[in-house]
C-alpha cells in the first residue's frame, strides 16, 4: 500500500508540474509556507485576481478543540 501511495504522490506532482510548465499564466503552484507571511499570500491573490487591490489578513493557526 505504500509503494501506490508514493508512486500516486509521485505521478500527481509530475502531472502538476506538466501542467503548470504547460499554462504559467493559469497554473501557479504554491507552497503551504507562501500562505503564513504577507508577501507570500500577496503572491497568491494577485496571481488568482491580477490588478486588484488586496487587504491582507492574518494567517491563524489551528489550535483544536
Amino acid at each position: 500500500m505504500e509503494d501506490y501511495i508514493c508512486r500516486y504522490y509521485d505521478l500527481y506532482y509530475a502531472k502538476l508540474d506538466e501542467t503548470a510548465a504547460a499554462w504559467p499564466e493559469n497554473v501557479r503552484v504554491f507552497g503551504l509556507d507562501q500562505m503564513t507571511t504577507e508577501a507570500g499570500r500577496r503572491e497568491i491573490l494577485e496571481f488568482c485576481l491580477p490588478g486588484r487591490a488586496h487587504v491582507d489578513f492574518d494567517a491563524h493557526l489551528n489550535k483544536g478543540s
